[in-house]
């Protein structure tokens, strides 16, 4: 199994990461990813990429750095040299919850390439408008959803409103059960 390891103070981070981990020991989670169709530039199946998430036996860590470039967006960076360590821009770590989440999967995806290096399901070097439909950005828009729907699932459970939010009713029970897992946001 993929697993993030963080031991910075970071709150967000730590969450998030708590976030992530969470989702990779989920079956709902894998399978949202086999219910798609197809993965562009991507020579698995998603039900395949789905069993080699579930199997890997990954152990990533967190490294924050600050960019040279302050005031760019860039969030995360990996390092084919160290496919284990997801490197964190520290200039842009005050982003959202579920935005973190999303851009740390996004990581693991790439390390389960990685760790997998005969199957290719990367994006490529090609720019974020044709990325949309490759795993890595996909799977990790996945992840960026449940993070955010369990966030706001959780601050209406808080106040008991869920009854009164359709949209929520259908997460209700599946929050519930993570409750234990996912913490609230503050």
């Amino acid at each position: 199994m993929v697993r993030i390891t963080y031991n910075g103070f970071n709150k967000n981070l730590r969450l998030a990461v708590n976030n992530v981990n969470n989702l990779l020991q989920q079956e709902y989670f894998y399978m949202g990813i086999q219910k798609h169709n197809a993965f562009d530039m991507c020579d698995v199946s998603p039900a395949q990429l789905a069993d080699l998430m579930r199997i890997a036996d990954i152990q990533l860590s967190v490294d924050l750095y600050y960019s040279l470039y302050p005031f760019g967006n860039t969030l995360v960076t990996d390092n084919a040299e160290s496919p284990n360590v997801i490197r964190v821009n520290k200039w842009n770590i005050n982003c959202s919850l579920a935005i973190l989440g999303s851009a740390l999967m996004h990581q693991c995806v790439h390390a389960v390439n990685a760790y997998f290096p005969q199957f290719t399901f990367g994006h490529g070097d090609s720019d974020d408008s044709n990325n949309v439909n490759t795993a890595p950005y996909w799977i990790a828009q996945l992840a960026e959803r449940y993070i955010a729907a369990d966030n706001i699932i959780y601050e209406a459970l808080a106040d008991e409103a869920v009854s009164e939010l359709p949209f929520l009713q259908q997460f209700a029970g599946v929050a519930k059960r993570r409750a234990a897992y996912l913490p609230v946001r503050q």
